[in-house]
């Protein structure tokens, strides 16, 4: 009976030791950005999303009181203007699957991640939902008009905002799409 305590014991510190060093540190970051659109920054090599939201693409277009609008690249300047020149803090610990460090930040005191939501230039993943229910009952920036979420529009177009080609389906293409995805799931 005793080696069997002694066993839970020793698996239980194990396990806790194995939790702790498994734990992603977290990062902070301080100092000038490059703003790449409404969601993503670039802190020297460093590449950033801001957790919990997403932005239009920056060659995203939707439609505002009967007009296109270029809402990606209105996303960009919007926190562009947030950030104002101001020194950005992000804290941050895990990464996305394009390697960029999944981050809360903030700018003078501005949470940036939630104003963009906030104001309307960007969509919450859950995290921010009340602020994004607000921005819609307000018609705040995307809200004023029409748009498709930026997850769906990027399925059906390409970077450059052209629509994306007609997916092979034949079995090979299947097989290589799969285990494309595969491999990009492990790099995390």
């Amino acid at each position: 009976m005793r080696d069997l305590i002694a066993t839970i014991v020793l698996l239980g510190v194990l396990a806790g030791v194995v939790h702790l060093l498994g734990k992603p540190s977290r990062l902070e970051l301080r100092g000038g950005v490059v703003v790449q659109d409404g969601d993503s920054l670039r802190m020297g090599d460093v590449r950033l999303r801001l957790a919990g939201i997403d932005a239009p693409e920056l060659s995203q277009t939707c439609r505002a009181r009967g007009e296109v609008t270029p809402c990606g690249r209105m996303a960009r300047d919007h926190l562009v203007a947030l950030i104002a020149g101001r020194t950005v803090v992000c804290k941050g610990s895990q990464r996305d699957r394009f390697d960029r460090l999944l981050a809360d930040c903030e700018a003078g005191g501005v949470f940036l991640n939630r104003m963009m939501v906030r104001d309307g230039w960007a969509v919450s993943f859950d995290d921010f939902a009340v602020d994004e229910a607000q921005a819609r009952r307000a018609g705040k920036g995307l809200w004023s008009g029409e748009f498709v979420a930026p997850s769906d529009w990027r399925r059906t177009h390409e970077r450059s905002g052209e629509p994306k080609a007609a997916r092979d389906s034949s079995p090979m293409a299947v097989i290589e799409n799969l285990a494309r995805r595969a491999i990009n799931w492990l790099r995390l």
